[in-house]
């Protein structure tokens, strides 16, 4: 059973409803009790509430006592994702991945989602109880994707020889991107150049 269904098996329970039926608990049931409803409310928060990064690495030190899991809450290197990756096309077992690598079943599973290599919905997925997290992307700056698409204008409206508009450089590119950041509308072009920024690679 995956956190979000629990949740709303609490939340159904505090609300004095059966989960089953759907129909409110009798006014005898023990779930109507004040006590009870005080128990599952803070299992409710504690449930919902995401564990401490701190917290979260004081239990991996605590697995990473246990025989076979030295390396549980580490992060994986480009090597062991593609070593990972080889054992997993050559039909190794998850159980054996996982002993060859420290980690737990989990985890495995959990990364080759990460890697692409199975899919949510596999059956390994469900078997090991892997709770796959997406992340949103940011949202795009209309103004920077306009910026770096489009070609710029003439300077005064006077192309240089060869009537193509001039190149567009790292630093224009950089400064722009600061601008933009800055909410900065850009300066005025002196004498048809634009204000440029010094950047490292």
């Amino acid at each position: 059973m995956d956190t979000a269904t629990a949740l709303k098996i609490l939340d159904q329970l505090y609300a004095g409803v059966n989960p089953t039926t759907g129909q409110p608990f009798p006014a005898e049931s023990p779930y109507n009790h004040p006590t009870i409803i005080r128990a599952l409310g803070q299992i409710r928060v504690a449930v919902a509430t995401p564990v401490p990064q701190a917290a979260r690495e004081k239990t991996f030190e605590t697995k990473r006592l246990q025989p076979g899991l030295a390396n549980v809450g580490k992060r994986w290197t480009s090597e062991q994702d593609q070593q990972l990756r080889i054992m997993f096309q050559h039909g190794s077992s998850v159980e054996d991945v996982a002993r060859q690598f420290e980690r737990t079943p989990r985890a495995i599973v959990a990364r080759l989602v990460q890697l692409g290599a199975i899919q949510e919905n596999s059956e390994l997925v469900a078997r090991y109880k892997v709770t796959v997290h997406h992340k949103e992307a940011p949202a795009a700056n209309p103004q920077l994707t306009q910026f770096l698409t489009q070609a710029p204008p003439p300077p005064q409206g006077v192309l240089p020889p060869g009537g193509q508009p001039p190149e567009r450089t790292p630093e224009t590119i950089v400064g722009r991107i600061v601008q933009l950041a800055q909410n900065q509308a850009p300066p005025p072009p002196a004498n048809g150049v634009m204000q440029t920024f010094t950047y490292r690679a």
